[in-house]
């Protein structure tokens, strides 16, 4: 992993966390990065980086090979969902203050991407090739409800205050609407040929503009 210098966009370090790793999270004050990744020599890992010096100060060892994570907004624990080296897709919790594995969830399916709720209570997670979102709540520590949604979901957004989540169906070229407090789809709008991100206009309604 690269890590550039914004003042100057310089590369000012290169980071030895696999030879195909996630995309990159960061804790609530910026002090710690995490990336999972996975490499022959040493196998799979959740690699715990310090800002403050841009080098790996820890690792974790996984037993899945890492899909995607996300973290936790008060940046006390990480989940990275995976397959296992059984065939099995997993979803693992890992502390921050300890970097152990904690919690070890079988999904239903080989999951692809992850979003958390602004208050940290809901995870949700999509899956490859399979037209289905699944909510876990993190207290509860399990699956909750699956929730059907166009194909081939392939990224999740959160409105600001975490009421909706928007998932991008790129085989059906739709974005379904979840309303978070029912887990219920209440929109599905047609966006265009195969959507593949999102993004969530985070100023209010009502918002004065100058």
């Amino acid at each position: 992993m690269s890590v550039i210098q914004t003042s100057d966009n310089s590369r000012c370090a290169l980071l030895p966390v696999g030879e195909v790793a996630t995309r990159p999270v960061v804790n609530n004050n910026g002090s710690r990065v995490y990336v999972a990744g996975m490499s022959m020599e040493k196998g799979a890992r959740v690699s715990v980086i310090d800002t403050a010096s841009n080098t790996i100060i820890a690792t974790v060892p996984l037993t899945i090979v890492p899909a995607d994570l996300t973290i936790h907004p008060n940046g006390s624990k990480l989940y990275v969902a995976g397959i296992s080296m059984e065939g099995e897709p997993r979803l693992m919790g890992v502390t921050t203050t300890r970097h152990t594995v904690v919690s070890d969830i079988r999904l239903p399916y080989p999951p692809a991407f992850l979003a958390m709720d602004p208050k940290g209570s809901k995870l949700y997670v999509v899956y490859f090739d399979e037209p289905m979102v699944s909510l876990i709540q993190t207290g509860k520590g399990g699956l909750v409800k699956n929730i059907k949604v166009g194909n081939d979901p392939v990224a999740l957004a959160f409105t600001q205050d975490g009421s909706r989540i928007y998932i991008a169906n790129q085989g059906s070229g739709t974005a379904s609407v979840i309303r978070t407090s029912d887990n219920r789809v209440v929109a599905t709008v047609k966006v265009g040929q195969s959507p593949r991100a999102l993004g969530i206009n985070s100023i209010p309604k009502n918002a004065g503009l100058n």
